[in-house]
């Protein structure tokens, strides 16, 4: 595990930063799902005390991504089928209703952004770049939600984002789907530049839906 530090932490901002950088290392899969982290080896590798480290576990633990079990350690939390399932569930909701909001907010430049996430990924290269492809997807829906322009439902938004990012290398890579997504994310695109709300809904539903589908065709239960 290495979590890319060289030097020790700033002192003034040292528990944000060591919770920051674990947070980071979990979402990336950098400490994979299931696997238990080294306190010890976390505090060397970036020349803090063991009691930030533990202070953030603790934060971790309570927003649902690191499990500690006494006496053996903290975990990374690993989603079964049945939890995976209730959060693209709840994703599907809000992700399309986003969907339909950011119609009303987005410019021709947005979509060219939209547009550029995408641009260097084809049927022929997409597997073999499921890292980059998982970023480009982040940027994308991240940049729906913003576009939405409604506070409740982003706030909402970033208490689930946590774990669908944990799944998104997860899923990104199952058979199929890496192809499927792209044109999905291109077709939601065009709705949102023809000024569509209802299309634009039903297509982001149908993405998420369809990765739903995926996950059960392909994960196992815990």
């Amino acid at each position: 595990m290495n979590l890319g530090i060289r030097k020790s932490i700033e002192s003034p901002n040292l528990r944000e930063r060591v919770y920051e950088i674990l947070k980071r290392a979990i979402l990336f899969q950098e400490i994979g799902p299931g696997q238990k982290i080294d306190e010890e080896g976390v505090a060397k590798q970036l020349g803090v005390s063991r009691t930030p480290i533990r202070e953030s576990l603790c934060r971790l633990e309570n927003e649902g991504i690191v499990k500690i079990i006494p006496r053996r350690g903290a975990f990374v939390v690993k989603h079964s089928k049945e939890s995976i399932i209730e959060i693209l569930l709840v994703r599907e909701v809000l992700e399309g209703f986003a969907a339909r909001l950011a119609v009303g907010h987005i410019d021709e430049r947005t979509v060219e952004e939209m547009r550029s996430f995408f641009r260097d990924f084809s049927e022929a290269n997409i597997c073999d770049r499921s890292k980059d492809y998982a970023q480009a997807d982040l940027k994308f829906h991240t940049l729906i939600a913003k576009k939405s322009q409604n506070s409740w439902l982003m706030s909402i938004m970033n208490i689930l984002n946590d774990h669908i990012q944990m799944l998104r290398l997860r899923t990104v890579a199952l058979e199929g789907r890496p192809e499927h997504s792209l044109l999905e994310h291109r077709k939601i695109i065009e709705a949102l530049e023809r000024r569509n709300p209802a299309l634009a809904e039903s297509l982001m539903r149908k993405h998420i839906q369809n990765v739903r589908k995926s996950v059960l065709r392909n994960i196992e239960g815990d």
